[in-house]
């Protein structure tokens, strides 16, 4: 059994790919949900790589920390700071709002701890929420955070191991949120398992991860009455297969389930109301099936949970087809 089942090696090559195909959807922008880097490298070498390569999307894009990106980070403002400020967010905390359009408001979260895959939420920061939301009322607010506010199964569960991957105070989080009518969205990654939940008007989206299986981004588009949430595999089979077989033999899907550990890769799969689905933001708010030929134009893309840039491994291109987007 392994304890790591990301493809570390063959990051930048699928990053690179799903910004082709991100340019090519048209989104308005995009959000990378955290774990951006395995570490951030000599010299922040691995932070800067990652830096370079999104400088290839066509549209704006933002950023929330996820544990992975603050190993060993003593000063999170100091490292990550100035992409912030390069991107009109100021302040000097490593959480941060953000208005996309006249009345749509992001709010990026800071969950992240040193040296700890469990998150956590500041007293100073869940303050700083509630003023937050309070300032910007009436405007439609999606809410990025890298650990999940309300944590799917198995990780609300209470058992080891799963305790050690949950954000600590998430019900705070979700107290303050579900207090604001306007806050409609809440994202996130960390767990890399495709969950939708629904608490109160709130729509809770666990997002798969990237660099581990079941290696997919989603891209959500948004108008009056409801959110349309499409899932996008990485174009390249091998890696997927790859990367399906690392995660079979982790110790999660052991502890998953050590007489079919396959189950833990379905788990992270999720259901197809999971990948693909509208939203409804009235009436019983019960997802259906997307009809996809009949989805709006506009909307945004998000990236969750990229483990990236770890070792000097060159990785060649598959020499296969790539298969088309879709759900495994």
């Amino acid at each position: 059994m392994q304890d790591t089942h990301e493809l570390f090696h063959e990051s930048q090559l699928i990053l690179q790919s799903v910004i082709k195909k991100i340019n090519a959807l048209q989104v308005d922008f995009v959000v990378f949900g955290g774990d951006q880097v395995e570490g951030l490298g000599k010299n922040e070498s691995n932070w800067n790589l990652f830096l370079d390569v999104v400088q290839g999307l066509n549209c704006p894009w933002h950023f929330v920390l996820g544990d992975k990106d603050v190993t060993a980070v003593v000063d999170k403002m100091a490292v990550f700071g100035p992409d912030w400020k390069g991107k009109g967010i100021e302040g000097n905390t490593s959480y941060w709002s953000s208005d996309f359009a006249s009345n749509v408001h992001l709010v990026g979260l800071d969950t992240s701890r040193t040296e700890s895959r469990e998150g956590l939420l500041s007293s100073r920061q869940i303050n700083w929420l509630k003023k937050d939301l309070e300032k910007n009322s009436s405007k439609f607010t999606i809410v990025f955070s890298h650990h999940p506010l309300l944590a799917p199964p198995p990780y609300d569960t209470g058992n080891t191991p799963w305790t050690s991957y949950i954000l600590a105070n998430a019900a705070s989080g979700r107290e303050v949120l579900g207090a604001s009518p306007y806050v409609r969205l809440a994202l996130s990654g960390h767990i890399g398992m495709n969950k939708v939940q629904k608490e109160g008007n709130i729509y809770y989206v666990s997002n798969a991860a990237l660099a581990s299986y079941p290696c997919s981004f989603k891209v959500f588009k948004v108008d009056q009455d409801k959110i349309e949430m499409e899932s996008y595999q990485i174009e390249y089979k091998a890696f997927v297969d790859k990367a399906r077989k690392n995660l079979i033999e982790s110790t999660l899907a052991y502890y998953y389930d050590k007489g079919k550990p396959k189950e833990y890769a379905r788990a992270s799969e999720g259901d197809s109301l999971d990948q693909n689905a509208l939203l409804p933001l009235y009436g019983g708010m019960i997802p259906a099936k997307l009809e996809k030929e009949t989805t709006s134009s506009g909307g945004f893309g998000i990236g969750l949970g990229l483990g990236l840039f770890k070792g000097k491994k060159k990785v060649e291109k598959p020499k296969e087809e790539p298969t088309q987007k879709g759900k495994k």
